[in-house]
């Protein structure tokens, strides 16, 4: 019958619904994500213009009282220098009409007055003292602005060299307001897309920005961790799935489980002899020698160092293995 037939034909068709439905929900929840990140981001610049602002207003406040009161101070001496001078001024002036005087009483009076004119005549001014050309120096007040300003500008900001992105953080994972801590917990985050750039089984997170040159490095405080996996990870490197953390597939870490230090290595797990347990580990990435090397951050002991000649983009690799005790990234 006609209904037989056309049957498969509306079951096609409600299945296609239902896939588009799916399609539709996974762009709503990225719609949603996008609008949640603006969000955040958007209070995160407002916070720190505030914050700006408010330090400028008052260092241009500072800097102007400095000036008002150098430019006080100066002015002071310089009118006390020029009333002193009047007033000899003044005192010549006296003499001189006073000798002009005597000269014209003829000459008896002015043998008698001799003495008190020759007193007058040699008598010399004090030569002012030598007065800075520049007076008000310009340059300290717009050096101060050049690199005090701009230093604390940064400190203000508080921004660190490594940063986490959320946009990489598996579903598990929750980081700090300001991008620098991660904690593995229990709660699978639903309201995140699952986009190309996101790990989705194991709990890993990437640094915010790679790089393809130079010399980096960070610590990174793993107290009262048990577990984790520290290091680099290629932009290219795969991210979902269970990942093998192999330096020919694009990752290069260390790894604590239970007391003991491993380096991923190409041949598998390779057991460290690590003296003392670190509290934080230095990472540094030279990119045109071709090494990344793990260290103990307070002693400065060596753990391990892969050498590899990199020829893609690189980023810091974090993944805490530690429920509830977060892998925070240190100034």
């Amino acid at each position: 019958s006609t209904q037989e037939e056309l049957n498969p034909a509306v079951k096609h068709l409600q299945g296609t619904q239902e896939k588009l439905l799916k399609v539709k929900e996974k762009y709503c929840k990225h719609l949603n994500h996008i609008q949640d990140q603006a969000q955040k981001t958007e209070k995160q610049i407002n916070e720190d213009f505030q914050k700006l602002h408010q330090f400028l207003h008052e260092e241009e406040k500072n800097l102007l009282a400095d000036l008002r009161k150098e430019m006080g101070e100066k002015e002071q001496k310089m009118k006390e220098k020029i009333k002193n001078f009047s007033e000899e001024i003044t005192t010549l002036s006296i003499n001189i009409k006073d000798i002009e005087k005597k000269m014209y009483q003829g000459d008896r009076f002015f043998l008698m007055e001799y003495p008190k004119i020759k007193e007058y005549a040699d008598y010399k001014p004090r030569e002012p003292e030598a007065i800075s050309a520049a007076g008000i120096d310009g340059y300290k007040y717009t050096d101060r602005l050049q690199y005090r300003v701009w230093n604390m500008m940064l400190k203000i900001i508080n921004r660190v060299m490594v940063t986490l992105d959320p946009n990489t953080a598996h579903p598990v994972l929750t980081l700090s307001v300001d991008l620098t801590a991660v904690t593995w917990g229990e709660t699978w985050r639903k309201d995140l897309p699952d986009n190309p750039e996101r790990f989705d089984q194991y709990p890993c997170v990437l640094g915010s920005e790679g790089f393809k040159s130079g010399r980096h490095s960070w610590v990174v405080d793993e107290e009262n961790n048990t577990g984790w996996i520290l290091g680099v990870t290629a932009e290219s490197a795969n991210r979902k799935g269970n990942i093998n953390l192999k330096p020919e597939l694009g990752y290069w870490t260390v790894r604590l489980y239970n007391g003991v230090y491993f380096a991923l290595t190409d041949e598998g797990k390779t057991q460290l002899k690590v003296l003392k347990a670190p509290k934080k580990v230095l990472v540094c990435v030279d990119y045109e020698a071709g090494k990344v090397s793990f260290s103990n951050a307070d002693d400065m002991s060596h753990i391990y160092t892969f050498t590899h000649k990199f020829k893609h983009k690189i980023f810091p690799f974090f993944c805490p293995w530690t429920e509830g005790a977060p892998l925070r990234i240190c100034n």
